[in-house]
Formats: C-alpha cells, structure tokens, sequence
C-alpha cells in the first residue's frame, strides 16, 4: 500500500508527516520520496549534535526515511545555501 499526499505554504513538514502516520494508524513505513519548497527549516547535521536553521526560500531536493506511529525518522537534501543533506525537523 502507497499514500501520497500535499502540503500546503505554512504546515511543517516533519508535523504533518507525523499527523499523517498517527491518523492512518501506520504502523511501519518508508518515505521514498518527497521534493517542495520551504521557506524555513531546521536540520540536525551529520555530527547529530548541531543543528542549522533558517528563514529563507529553500528547495528539497530528497526526503526519505522511515515512519511509525511511535516516530519518524527522515533526511532531507535542500539547495542552497548552503547545501547539505541532513536530518529535519520542524521544516515549513
């Protein structure tokens, strides 16, 4: 089984991806692929101690992971600048 769904300017992504399991009572799930727009974001670096953030019109480029009602789990590639592929959270 697929789902596949739209966010819309202003929902946080890693919010409504988690809404979205809860909702649909998934219990184990992939993300293969996900590309948009954000405008602000915050990403955990590959240290897993720092965390970027910022408050300008970026592109992600690849979104995978992992999901479950008990949590999900994601990495986001974006654009510039400056580009990096990290984990996200809190991504509008």
């Amino acid at each position: 089984m697929y789902h596949c769904f739209r966010l819309r300017r202003g929902q946080d992504l890693y919010e409504e991806i988690e809404a979205y399991v809860k909702a649909h009572h998934i219990a184990a799930g992939a993300v293969v692929s996900g590309v948009g727009c954000v405008s602000r974001w915050r990403l955990r670096d590959a240290t897993g101690v720092r965390v970027r953030s910022g408050e300008e019109d970026v592109e992600i480029v690849s979104l995978m992971g992992t999901v479950s009602e008990n949590g999900c789990h994601l990495h986001a590639g974006r654009t510039s600048p400056p580009s990096a592929a990290t984990c996200c959270r809190g991504a509008r």
